[in-house]
């Protein structure tokens, strides 16, 4: 237990105030996936109902979060959150300029959009037209919603998300609900597909991934990897390998339509081997069905649901005269029972792991001022006037030295600055190195036998496999490049924190307070997350793709690209086309995070040896003013820096 008194309220009452925080923490669980792949159903299975419906159009999704009702909130009510007009306009103009349009206007887009004739093209064509008309049909509804949140009867509320009109304006939509095992806190978020075309989508979903305390990635059963399902993962291996923590749950979906219990392991197996192929190590993997598990839900309630019962018998294959199983054998049968179990355990760890990190930081930072306190308590009651002066010259000296230290940070030449500059060098250099590993594998993803199908023009095919590339590469140099991001914001807090580790132990010999940069009033953590997102921001990338019509004169037929070794001597003309390009995009990318990194790194460290110069001048000013020994309970002092020095690094209590 803390020891009581006045000289201790204030550590009191700081770590009353994180157990507080730390009881009301909401943990994140984001569901990924493919469009299709079964994310809203799976969401719907775990809490029991279909509350979740599945957008019809993949460009049309919003962020759904289904959290705990709570006794002040009411169950029958839905909070729909709807785009900005500047997160309108990104998306509209995006999908227009994949269409060769250039609106000056949402208003003009509108226009654009109701005009819109059916066009010719692939994938990517077709979802930004079935977008833009969306948009269109549903801009005078809710145009004059941009930017607003507002309550929504239950009843209505699916709306907002099956009507695609709808449904292209909104944000994010809060969905409570009374599932039993979100009251500990933790919140299901259904994300938008990986597969989006919205570069707001891509940002978002990478900002999920980094704030979320568990990733749910939902495969469906029958669907192989697809280039969006693998540069998502590899996004996430690079968080996971920053962060140094594994929170990846793999979903493989509807594995009831396995032929053979030797179908179904080896779809495993695959999954398993892309995974690790990815950098994934020790991936878990769960073969659920989310359809029988919601099927369980329901018909425990109401056995005779004839939906369910027909669900049921269609998955189970049950001819009508044989019984169902029971809802607590369908439930395990689905496999979801495992998923939740495993999840909600992982969870409690996280939220034990986090707590404690937190109760370690206010414990250092309490114990670092007792520390601090015992040596001026020393200096006040037991040393001599010599000895006083002795102390004061060397902190005079101190302060001297921090002062040179941060004028060489303000100009650039702080030794710890430079370590930093060399380390991103290499970083930068080995973004190139992995993208022209994998350039191969996305060639022939691009460059495939089955685009060159009969009626297609060759010309027609070798574009779109150009264009394909193009959009492969740049979407290698976002996912290199947030990794990046992340990498370097990390690597400045180490440093930082290492530093201010270092000034805390200089400055306990000298009988100094310090505050760190830790310190809720030094640097309030909400602030901090928004400073860090500015100055790690990254822009889209897109790659222009007509430089590698040069390489199509290695294309004469298909036979002869694919069987004669055109597709080789492509591969190594492109090789010299596009890496000189994708090197280009990273250094210009790499160059605007290392300066927001810089700026970091020179205003906290600024900041730190600011604080750290006051409290030294305050404690040369506190030992002159002050009778000694009469500023501190010794009694109180010494209990509390035996406390510290004895107690276990676990299990701490805090007295109220």
């Amino acid at each position: 237990m803390l020891p009581s008194g006045s000289q201790f309220d204030e550590w009191r009452r700081a770590a009353n105030q994180l157990a507080e925080r730390l009881r009301n923490r909401q943990q994140l669980a984001a569901v990924f996936g493919a469009f299709s792949a079964g994310k809203s159903s799976l969401i719907n299975a775990l809490v029991g109902e279909p509350v979740l419906v599945v957008s019809p159009n993949p460009t049309t999704a919003a962020v759904t979060h289904v959290a705990s009702a709570g006794p002040d909130t009411p169950a029958d009510t839905v909070w729909v959150t709807a785009k900005t007009a500047s997160a309108m306009e990104s998306d509209v103009f995006r999908a227009c300029g994949r269409l060769g349009l250039a609106p000056g206007s949402l208003a003009e887009a509108a226009s654009l959009g109701r005009a819109l004739r059916p066009l010719q093209g692939g994938p990517p064509i077709q979802q930004a037209a079935a977008f833009l008309r969306a948009f269109a049909n549903g801009y005078e509804q809710m145009g004059p919603r941009l930017g607003s949140r507002w309550p929504v009867p239950l009843a209505q509320a699916r709306a907002y998300c099956a009507d695609e009109n709808v449904a292209c304006f909104v944000e994010r939509v809060d969905w409570p609900h009374t599932a039993p095992f979100l009251n500990s806190g933790l919140v299901l978020v259904d994300t938008p597909g990986v597969d989006s075309i919205h570069q707001r989508h891509t940002q978002l979903a990478f900002d999920y991934v980094r704030q979320a305390d568990a990733v749910l990635f939902v495969l469906y059963y029958t669907h192989a990897f697809s280039r969006a399902d693998k540069d998502f993962l590899l996004q996430l291996a690079g968080i996971q390998d920053v962060i140094g923590l594994n929170k990846l749950f793999v979903v493989i979906n509807a594995v009831d339509l396995a032929k053979s219990a030797e179908e179904r392991s080896a779809v495993r197996e695959r999954v398993v081997a892309e995974l690790r192929a990815l950098g994934l190590r020790d991936p878990r993997v769960y073969e659920v069905s989310s359809q029988l598990g919601l099927a369980a839900r329901m018909l425990e309630r109401n056995p005779a649901d004839g939906r369910f019962v027909q669900l049921v018998r269609q998955r189970l294959k049950l001819p009508a005269h044989e019984p169902l199983p029971t809802a607590a054998d369908l439930w395990e049968h689905s496999g979801l029972d495992h998923l939740l179990a495993d999840l909600r355990s992982y969870m409690r760890e996280q939220a034990d792991a986090v707590a404690m990190a937190a109760v370690e930081r206010v414990i250092a930072g309490a114990r670092s001022s007792v520390e601090a306190a015992w040596h001026r308590w020393q200096a006040e009651a037991v040393a001599t006037q010599a000895e006083q002066a002795r102390v004061a010259e060397r902190r005079r000296a101190w302060q001297a030295e921090l002062a040179a230290e941060r004028a060489k940070v303000e100009a650039g030449s702080s030794v710890l600055e430079a370590a930093l500059q060399a380390e991103w060098e290499e970083l930068v250099f080995h973004i190139g190195e992995r993208i022209r590993f994998r350039l191969p594998a996305l060639f022939r993803e691009a460059f495939h036998p089955g685009r060159f199908h009969a009626g297609t023009a060759a010309r027609q095919a070798l574009a779109a496999a150009a264009q394909e590339l193009a959009a492969a590469l740049s979407r290698q140099v976002e996912v290199e490049t947030r990794t990046l991001a992340l990498r370097l914001q990390s690597q400045v807090d180490q440093v930082i924190q290492r530093r201010c580790e270092s000034l805390a132990a200089e400055a306990v010999l000298l009988g100094v307070d310090v505050p760190t940069a830790s310190d809720p009033e030094a640097a309030p953590e909400a602030a901090a997350s928004e400073a860090a997102g500015r100055l790690f921001a990254v822009p889209s990338v897109e790659l222009d793709w007509t430089p590698f019509q040069a390489t199509f004169r290695h294309f004469s037929n298909p036979k002869q690209f694919f069987e004669g070794g055109g597709q080789g001597e492509m591969l190594r003309d492109l090789e010299d086309v596009a890496l000189p390009m994708v090197r280009d995009a990273v250094q210009r990318l790499a160059d605007q995070l290392r300066a927001g990194a810089v700026q970091r790194f020179r205003d906290q460290l600024t900041a730190q040896l600011e604080r750290t110069v006051r409290a030294a001048e305050a404690a040369g000013e506190s030992l002159t003013s002050r009778t000694p020994g009469a500023s501190v309970d010794s009694r109180q002092l010494e209990a509390a820096r035996d406390w510290f020095r004895h107690r276990e690094p676990a299990g701490v209590s805090v007295a109220r």
